[in-house]
């Protein structure tokens, strides 16, 4: 059987042909008259069933370079045609499409295709290399989904099943790397060769063309696989691809294509490779936003790539600031020029949220205090009216467009083969389909908007223990130096100008895109920056030296404490941005506390503490850990918390997990099962960790030296002693008006000081009874008195006996119920 002659001959037939030929044939014998003019013939069938481990033997032998790859080609190409034919002929789909063997064999080719296509390129043949490579690259990628399923969630399973599933992956994404080399490497070729011949410019069109929408088929095939969890989680759990910035590698590659100047009127060209870069930057974001797997604690774990990630980050800076300038705009007049749309695809807003999540992330943060001043500086400086109509309003003159394309195995072999045989492709043609896929003009305009807010507010809140004092106003500083250095004077009060009108405008976008403590933060960024604006302009503006920093307003003058900042809010809210907040805070100089995300105290256990477990590889415990975001209002936190007295291990529940999530999601910003249940296990390890420094410290501290509590009390707080007069007594506040949150002290049946704490819960039901029946109210001991090993005022099996069985029995912190009448709140 003359498989190669087959080859030869039948590639070229589509489907409809070839289904014409088995129909007119008796006995699904095929004949043809081969160039030499001799008559040959073969069994379709047995083609069918011996062509995958022909072209894997082809593979596998010693090759004739791009010409083997040609013929396997070829042979892809053919595979695809006769699964299509199958499907309408009973025979030959039992022998192809029903036989497990086959199946099998299929893979396998692909896989060792993927192998192959992953080792660096070491001849020097760019003519059609790049041609072949590229569209065999993606041709086998689809014959997956030809012959498996087109389903992506069924055809993510049936590969993570495969025993070889580890070798597709890495070598998936190693051909696409090795791919886009030889694509940037062809662009420069003919960039040389337009330059000596105008008249190849046509030809040189096709080709780039072609081969930026054959990277890109393979790209949006791995971003669908991508999109089914359990191949997300594989792909992350791979550590040539995570930990070794594999993917990271292939991003910076992509994203450091550039079109040449030569192309700069081909609208195809440059809406394609937007498209590839915005996909690239998709996939980033759907690792980055993985909830089972820290992408970029993987990427943090080697210095390799850690610094593959801040490249890959300055790569999507370059974008934002490239974007944001008017040279732009002649980009988008030749757009507007053609006929048909050319989706450019979400390369912008991709961006955006790529580095929401890069400065929202301990091991990135401080690289991007500088790094992002530039393009924020290109957005925030420019005339307010502008601004406005940008970033202030849903009515933009134009948004991004994503689309997908119909990859055509067929015709792109088609075109391949033309331009792999020297024949002139001048007639040739193939553009994939593009399949639009919009966002709602309004959820775009404020989504990256409210990208804006957040980067502001990533950058610029200051969290002890978690940031390094050198970064407390680090990012104003640097904005401020920026904006005096680069641009006239008179943009500062612009600056400051549009940064008002933004926090205004992003008001309504609360709870949906975004939460009240951003917004409060884009505010003391905006009075920090007045301030030191206002203040240098007293100063000489042409150079600024350590000795006029110096005399800038100290960071801690432009923090207040967390009621000040209440009551600011309140101002802003009630008067917008006439008044002058400048005094206000200049009452704050000696009380210097951070804002954080949620306005709560550091032992606050009601916080969604995103802390980054200390990475594997690191060699100490003091390593910067994510800041806290609250991801639930007053109202939902305080349904979960009753909740979790009935069901406390809610989190192992996947069912409770789904009801309490839509629940809460009904009361406040939209809540995921998987984001509950990170939030209840993040609470469960904070509180632990909270109950056994209370240990340490009633086991190790001077009793009369004021607990933790204590100074983390508002400055007008007043502790009460238990052992003073009746009249002294009076100004507690007693049980009736105890809340959620209060600070309080406990005593025992004889009136001594047992404790303090915080309330836990002062309502609903406990161990199936009602607290406000049973006279209790739930404290969460903070700073113990007496031994631990003492017995509690209302011991049981199941909260235990004493308070370091109370402790143990609620996974590290000392929940106990106390009689009302015996606890004290500490006055406010």
């Amino acid at each position: 059987m003359d498989i190669v002659s087959a080859v030869e001959e039948f590639n070229g037939y589509n489907s409809k042909d070839l289904s014409k030929l088995l129909k007119d044939s008796d006995n699904s014998t095929l004949s043809w008259k081969a160039e030499d003019g001799s008559s040959k013939q073969i069994d379709i069938e047995k083609l069918a069933t011996a062509l995958p481990l022909n072209l894997i033997a082809v593979l596998l032998s010693p090759n004739d370079g791009d010409k083997d790859l040609a013929y396997v080609l070829r042979g892809a190409r053919l595979l695809n045609t006769l699964s299509d034919v199958a499907t309408r002929h009973a025979r030959l789909e039992q022998v192809l499409l029903d036989d497990v063997k086959v199946l099998e064999q299929v893979m396998d080719l692909v896989f060792f295709t993927l192998i192959v296509l992953s080792h660096r390129y070491q001849g020097n043949n760019l003519d059609t290399s790049p041609i072949v490579r590229t569209t065999l690259g993606a041709c086998v990628l689809h014959l997956l989904s030809s012959f498996l399923s087109s389903h992506w969630n069924e055809l993510a399973l049936v590969l993570l099943a495969h025993p070889k599933v580890e070798r597709f992956v890495e070598s998936a994404f190693g051909s696409l790397h090795e791919n886009t080399r030889l694509f940037r490497q062809k662009l420069t070729q003919l960039s040389g060769e337009i330059a000596l011949d105008k008249s190849k410019l046509p030809n040189a069109v096709k080709v780039s063309h072609f081969l930026s929408q054959q990277c890109e088929a393979s790209l949006q095939f791995l971003l669908s696989l991508c999109q089914q969890k359990p191949f997300r989680d594989r792909v992350l759990r791979n550590k040539e691809l995570c930990k070794n910035g594999g993917i990271l590698s292939l991003a910076h590659t992509i994203l450091r294509l550039r079109v040449p100047e030569c192309f700069e009127d081909s609208a195809e060209i440059i809406a394609s490779v937007s498209r590839y870069k915005a996909k690239i930057l998709a996939l980033l974001l759907q690792l980055c936003e993985a909830e089972t797997i820290s992408y970029l604690d993987e990427v943090a774990g080697s210095p390799k790539s850690m610094q593959l990630g801040q490249s890959v980050a300055l790569e999507f800076l370059n974008v934002l600031k490239t974007a944001f300038r008017k040279e732009e705009s002649k980009h988008a007049n030749t757009y507007k020029n053609k006929n048909m749309k050319l989706p450019r695809g979400f390369l912008l807003i991709n961006s955006l949220r790529l580095v929401d999540i890069f400065s929202d992330d301990s091991n990135f943060r401080f690289s991007f205090m500088t790094t992002t001043v530039p393009f924020m500086s290109e957005i925030l400086a420019t005339p307010h009216e502008d601004f406005i109509s940008s970033w202030c309003s849903v009515n933009l003159p134009t948004i991004e467009e994503e689309a997908n394309l119909e990859h055509d195995l067929f015709n792109a072999a088609g075109f391949a083969t033309t331009a792999m045989s020297g024949d002139a492709i001048t007639e040739a043609n193939y553009a994939c389909q593009l399949s639009l896929s919009s966002m709602h003009a309004v959820t775009y305009a404020q989504l990256r908007t409210s990208c804006i807010v957040k980067i502001i507010a990533n950058l610029h809140i200051f969290v002890p223990n978690i940031c390094e004092e050198h970064e407390r106003d680090l990012f104003v500083r640097e904005f401020h130096k920026h904006i005096i250095q680069e641009r006239p004077t008179s943009s500062a009060a612009e600056v400051c100008k549009n940064l008002s009108s933004l926090a205004e405008y992003v008001k309504k976008l609360i709870p949906s895109l975004i939460n009240q403590d951003d917004v409060q933060l884009l505010r003391v960024f905006t009075d920090t920056l007045r301030g030191y604006c206002n203040l240098q302009g007293e100063e000489n503006t042409e150079q600024v030296g350590a000795g006029e920093l110096s005399k800038l307003p100290k960071a801690e003058n432009m923090y207040h404490t967390e009621q000040s900042l209440l009551n600011l809010a309140a101002a802003f809210n009630s008067k917008r941005m006439d008044i002058d907040p400048k005094p206000e805070l200049e009452k704050c100089d000696l009380e210097t506390v951070t804002i954080t995300r949620d306005n709560t105290k550091e032992n606050d256990p009601n916080e969604d503490d995103r802390m980054d477990a200390p990475n594997s590889n690191s060699n100490s415990q003091d390593q910067r850990k994510k800041r806290k975001r609250n991801i639930m209002n007053d109202v939902q936190i305080k349904l979960i918390e009753r909740a979790l007295l009935d069901e406390p291990e809610m989190q192992r529940n996947a069912a409770a997990l789904q009801a309490w999530a839509d629940t809460l999601s009904s009361k406040g910003s939209e809540i995921t099962p998987s984001q509950l249940k990170n939030w209840l296990n993040n609470r469960k390890a904070r509180l632990a960790r909270v109950a056994k420094e209370t240990r340490h410290t009633s086991e190790g501290e001077n009793p009369d030296s004021p607990s933790e509590d204590q100074l983390n009390m508002p400055s007008n707080s007043k502790p009460v002693n238990p052992s003073k007069t009746e009249p002294d007594r009076a100004i507690s506040k007693l049980d009736h008006s105890l809340e959620h949150g209060h600070f309080v002290s406990i005593l025992d049946r004889d009136g001594k000081e047992v404790g303090t704490g915080k309330v836990f819960q002062v309502d609903g039901r406990w161990q199936g009874k009602s607290l406000k029946d049973s006279g209790l109210c739930l404290v969460d001991v903070t700073d113990l008195k007496v031994e631990n090993s003492k017995e509690v005022l209302n011991p049981s099996e199941v909260t235990g006996r004493t308070f370091e069985e109370a402790a143990t029995q609620n996974g590290g912190v000392m929940r106990i119920a106390w009689d009302v009448e015996k606890i004290v709140t500490l006055l406010n």
